[in-house]
């Protein structure tokens, strides 16, 4: 089993409080960065699944992402409504994978300055 789907499964045998997104801004990111993986793994906007941020990249710029949603978006315009559906969705991706990371920096910020973990944390 492929640790991806060690957590997976995971996620299926405990509940824990971050396992929503109003969880996850609840929650003291310190209580989970040992396993870093859980924190690229959230809901889907229908709340019906879980999806695993792979545009997520650790670092402190990623130019890859504003290449790739520049790319995709200009492709989505050059294609047929239903062709398009597929690129909107990668793009959407990328934009949640940009937005857990940027919380969870700012979590993790007022975790560790020993401020209580709320949202937006300045």
């Amino acid at each position: 089993m492929r640790y991806k789907e060690f957590y997976f499964q995971q996620l299926d045998t405990t509940d824990p409080e971050w396992k929503t997104n109003e969880g996850y801004i609840n929650t003291c990111i310190n209580e989970f960065t040992n396993s870093h993986i859980l924190q690229k793994i959230c809901p889907t906007p229908d709340n019906t699944n879980y999806e695993y941020l792979y545009f997520w990249i650790d670092g402190e710029v990623n130019e890859e992402n504003s290449y790739t949603l520049n790319k995709l978006e200009y492709l989505s315009r050059q294609v047929t409504k239903e062709l398009a559906v597929h690129y909107r969705e990668t793009i959407e991706l990328i934009k949640r994978s940009n937005n857990r990371k940027h919380l969870t920096e700012r979590m993790k910020f007022c975790c560790h300055n020993g401020m209580p973990p709320r949202f937006p944390c300045n």
